[in-house]
């Protein structure tokens, strides 16, 4: 699949023929990163977690294919 520039691929799977959609590419620059286990440890604390916000669990549900969810 070819993008337009300032956009880049993400695929839908990881076979030879897989679709995908194009992504610009400022917008997939965050510091967010692919859960390990797929968990978000979300459990209250003194501080808010960026981690457990609107914004990065959509991304994790966009990006991290194994993401289950945040563990209240």
């Amino acid at each position: 699949m070819d993008c337009p520039y300032g956009y880049s691929c993400k695929l839908d799977g990881n076979y030879p023929d897989a679709s995908g959609i194009c992504i610009k590419e400022s917008d997939n620059k965050t510091d967010f990163k692919c859960p390990v286990g797929g968990w978000v440890d979300c459990m209250p604390g003194t501080t808010a977690k960026p981690e457990c916000s609107t914004e990065a669990m959509d991304w994790y549900k966009s990006n991290c294919p194994d993401f289950k969810g945040g563990a209240y």
